[in-house]
């Protein structure tokens, strides 16, 4: 099996290299409609190409063994991926798959609400698959505690940050959040806030096989294109959620 693994992993290097000579200014497109994630009962996952055929996700990619007995602990699901899958360009036989999960809490006041992103690498030419190698963990969430809303949301953007021909990943993330203080006045824990931030944008650059955090890049913008991701199976995030319902109140900490 590991075997399996290394050699699958020289092939995709060596693709991935001779595309990035030959090709030095791969076209970035992305593509919502063709994919699909399909499960057989949850016991096992399947990426559906554009023509039929079905490709094997493994299950371990999806569920992180060391993030599923946490999740058990939590008030909602983060695992509970959307059918639809976002695929983009990294260069002219490889592309990335984007994989989406969103689960709220339909009953109860907290309205919580937890979700993940995964990246995995798609050969098209050999309808081959391959984990990208950076775990995020939960990157959308959204709760309410003792009146405050607290929420995250990471922004998904596509650019070749580097010029190497090969398409990066960037991450923005937005969160927002109340502070703990201490009324002295009243003598009572009390909180402050809801504040909001944006961070700068944080890159992960595809080198070799897979994608790689290059922290040098943070904050920078491609010289070509640069396309934001869409969202997958949400009309907005929790964090644009919690601005709508707070409105002005929201305190600007950028």
């Amino acid at each position: 099996m590991k075997k399996d693994i290394f050699v699958s992993s020289i092939v995709l290097m060596v693709l991935t290299y001779f595309v990035c000579i030959t090709s030095a200014d791969t076209t970035l497109t992305i593509e919502t409609k063709s994919y699909k994630l399909e499960h057989d009962g949850g016991r096992r996952f399947f990426l559906k190409l554009p023509d039929g055929d079905r490709i094997e996700v493994e299950k371990r990619w999806l569920f992180p063994p060391e993030d599923v007995e946490t999740d058990e602990s939590l008030h909602v699901t983060s695992f509970d991926y959307n059918r639809d899958v976002t695929v983009f360009t990294i260069s002219e036989y490889t592309a990335g798959v984007h994989i989406s999960s969103y689960s709220i809490k339909k009953q109860g006041s907290a309205m919580n609400a937890s979700g993940r992103d995964v990246f995995l690498i798609l050969d098209t030419e050999r309808k081959k698959i391959y984990p990208g190698n950076f775990k995020l963990g939960i990157t959308k969430e959204r709760m309410r505690d003792r009146g405050c809303f607290y929420a995250t949301f990471n922004n998904f953007f596509i650019g070749d940050i580097d010029g190497n021909g090969l398409t990066d990943i960037g991450i923005v993330k937005e969160k927002i959040w109340c502070e703990e203080y201490f009324d002295k006045k009243n003598q009572t824990d009390s909180l402050s806030g809801p504040y909001y931030k944006k961070q700068p944008i944080k890159w992960y650059l595809f080198i070799s096989d897979n994608w790689r955090c290059q922290s040098a890049y943070d904050g920078m913008k491609p010289e070509g294109q640069f396309l934001k991701l869409p969202l997958i199976g949400l009309i907005k995030s929790p964090v644009d959620f919690v601005k709508d319902m707070m409105g002005d109140r929201i305190i600007d900490r950028s």
